[in-house]
């Protein structure tokens, strides 16, 4: 009778982290939030300001965000205020624009 019972709460134990493990989003999973509030942390926390921005042709805004340090966030935002961090990283750098005929 013991080991039934501690078979079964090791069996239910197992089952309960197969469940938790389940239902954990991947670790590539994006951090999605409130616009407003993403944008408040990456502004308080990072130092970023949005430095460009474009339309996604499934009509979402992509923004990226810069901090004078170099640290970067690519931001995508729906019109409903949803808003997902897609990429981050650091050593952000302005790639000049050439005008007239390439050298």
């Amino acid at each position: 009778m013991k080991a039934t019972m501690s078979r079964r709460l090791a069996l239910g134990a197992g089952a309960a982290a197969a469940a938790l493990l389940a239902m954990t989003p991947p670790a590539t999973a994006a951090p999605c939030g409130a616009r407003d509030l993403i944008l408040k942390e990456l502004a308080d926390t990072y130092k970023e300001v949005r430095t460009a921005m474009g339309l996604i042709v499934t009509g979402e805004l992509l923004e990226i965000f810069v901090s004078p340090a170099g640290t970067w966030t690519a931001v995508v935002s729906k019109p409903s205020g949803w808003a997902c961090i897609v990429a981050s990283g650091e050593a952000w750098m302005l790639v000049p624009q050439v005008k007239g005929r390439e050298a």
